[in-house]
């Protein structure tokens, strides 16, 4: 059964492009952030040392982020990369450059985007009326302003910051994506700064909660191929705690540069 979802899986991000629902569009993927609390520049909020928290801790904070909203991304050969929190120092040197995620059912979800954002908006940090998805209001405030500094300055993107796609213009949103802008002259510059960073090369997709819970909407936990130990082990952790939770999923390695396999399980 788990080799059948690698398979599956592997097949969904190979033929995965920019598509009106989630499975169509790839694979649905969230990076395990600490949820609404999030990271920020000295590493995972109410963390003293920056790194993340118990495994527990970060699976029950999860819980509560489906409840409320959830930030996503999904991907596929055409836009392989998820969020590496780099450009934080405690995480880069704590072996957390790459952190560990679960994948979740893309059909499930597909009813659940609130909006889409073709690059990392950071909507943990914005705040509006009680919606990171409000149009015409999710783009304010000091943080905004330095994010759209940095995205036309550095990288000369001239998208349409004003407003989030709403859910029913996923596939405009992802067909925004422009990844070649993190390695033009400038931009690869800032990319090296911050040890690959980049937030054009990914999504940020919101989910709206529901109190389902996360059995039947997580279908793995997995790190990718090429996390550091401290990393992979924190990906060993989840899994048990989800156990512990009554989640009972395999754990996947994801490869983004193995177009054949790019999900494999781990025993």
């Amino acid at each position: 059964m788990d080799a059948k979802l690698a398979v599956e899986l592997s097949r969904q991000w190979r033929t995965g492009a920019p598509a009106s629902t989630l499975k169509a569009a790839g694979v649905l993927l969230h990076v395990i952030d600490g949820g609404m609390g999030g990271i920020f520049h000295n590493g995972f909020a109410n963390s003293s040392t920056g790194l993340p928290p118990p495994p527990e801790v970060l699976w029950e904070r999860l819980e509560r982020s489906v409840e409320e909203a959830l930030s996503v991304s999904v991907v596929s050969r055409a836009y392989p990369h998820v969020y590496h929190p780099t450009n934080h120092e405690s995480l880069r040197l704590g072996g957390f450059g790459s952190l560990p995620g679960v994948v979740l059912d893309a059909a499930r979800a597909t009813h659940r985007v609130s909006c889409c954002y073709p690059f990392d908006a950071a909507t943990h940090k914005i705040r509006c009326a009680g919606s990171a998805c409000t149009p015409r209001c999710d783009f304010q405030g000091a943080h905004v302003g330095g994010l759209l500094q940095t995205l036309r300055r550095y990288y000369r993107y001239r998208g349409d910051f004003a407003s989030a796609f709403p859910g029913e213009r996923l596939a405009t949103c992802l067909a925004q994506m422009d990844l070649s802008r993190c390695t033009s002259p400038q931009g690869a510059q800032l990319t090296r700064q911050r040890h690959g960073w980049c937030p054009l090369a990914y999504n940020e997709i919101v989910l709206a909660g529901w109190r389902g819970g996360l059995g039947g909407l997580v279908r793995a936990v997995y790190a990718e191929g090429d996390a550091e130990a401290p990393a992979w082990a924190l990906a060993r952790e989840l899994r048990r705690a989800a156990a512990a939770r009554g989640v009972h999923v395999p754990l996947l390695s994801y490869n983004r540069d193995d177009e054949r396999r790019p999900f494999a399980v781990l025993s």
